[in-house]
């Protein structure tokens, strides 16, 4: 969501795929698993139970991961309740990114393809910009490490990175205002500052 002040650039986050969850797969025994987009109900003596469908990468053997656990059906919201009866995409996209909440047993690969939508927001600027300011949003919980979005979007080495970041030519910073390291999740991240003029 953007703040009051106005940022040169907005950079979109969009994950190509869902995280995997890492588990050996007993048939063929890949240890990768995807979410099908798809969920499992079933009540049993009133109490409902709700499942999101992982398949393996390798031959679709599905494993089931909970994300309700024994409730009652006047417990659960009739809106929420019917996008479980209809695999609504968007619901289990969201339980896929932060299926660790439901359960934080699971390991979670988090090296997933995305992309980057850049809108540039400073429309009226003539002359190239010295110093960037760049809003990062994503509708996703993303686990990805900040770097891997700025090596893509800024074309510099990991090395590179981390010595502007080092002489705070290249400053993250969270919703608080914080400073944050390369490393931390591009979620927790909502402002980068950018000094293009670097040796």
């Amino acid at each position: 969501m953007m703040k009051n002040r106005e940022y040169d650039e907005i950079w979109t986050i969009i994950p190509e795929h869902t995280p995997r969850i890492i588990r050996k797969c007993p048939r063929c025994e890949r240890t990768k698993f995807y979410s099908s987009d798809k969920f499992r109900l079933n009540a049993n003596q009133k109490k409902l139970d709700a499942w999101l469908i992982y398949k393996c990468v390798g031959c679709d053997y599905t494993c089931n991961i909970a994300i309700v656990k024994r409730k009652t059906v006047s417990q659960i919201d009739k809106e929420l309740l019917c996008k479980y009866r209809d695999n609504d995409r968007e619901l289990s996209q969201f339980y896929a990114f932060n299926i660790t909440i439901f359960n934080n047993n699971l390991k979670v690969d988090w090296d997933i393809k995305f992309q980057v939508e850049s809108t540039v927001h400073n429309v009226e600027e003539t002359q190239p910009l010295i110093v960037k300011k760049i809003c990062i949003q994503s509708k996703y919980n993303l686990k990805l490490p900040a770097f891997s979005i700025l090596k893509e979007k800024l074309k510099l080495s990991r090395t590179k990175l981390d010595q502007l970041h080092a002489r705070d030519q290249l400053v993250l910073l969270d919703r608080e205002g914080a400073n944050q390291k390369l490393k931390t999740p591009i979620s927790q991240i909502s402002e980068i500052i950018f000094d293009k003029m670097y040796d």
